[in-house]
């Protein structure tokens, strides 16, 4: 079973007459606009803020927890544990950025 293009271009005119929108994403619509952007003028500088302070939180809370369990594993140094701990959380936490929750 193979398609010609013609099916296609049947197919994208079926769904234009059904909806009123143009199918075609390589044609612009005539009444569409570009997005206007979200983020006002004072905010631009929040994002990076938000992620410093939430990986500084993250890597203390776990550092915290990673020194608890160095304390507890007798052949891994309680410091060591804790600023891995500390360490991989911040990073990470610095990578994937804030939840929506943290900044609202």
């Amino acid at each position: 079973m193979t398609s010609s293009p013609d099916d296609y271009e049947k197919l994208l005119a079926q769904i234009e007459a059904a909806t009123g929108k143009p199918v075609n994403p390589l044609v612009p619509s005539p009444q569409s606009t570009p997005p206007a952007s979200t983020k006002n003028v004072g905010e631009a500088g929040k994002g990076a803020g938000g992620r410093i302070a939430f990986g500084a939180i993250a890597g203390v809370t776990l550092g915290v927890g990673g020194w608890f369990v160095g304390l507890l594993l007798p052949f891994f140094g309680a410091g060591a544990m804790g600023l891995g701990a500390a360490g991989a959380a911040f990073i990470t936490a610095l990578i994937a950025g804030p939840p929506r929750w943290f900044s609202s």
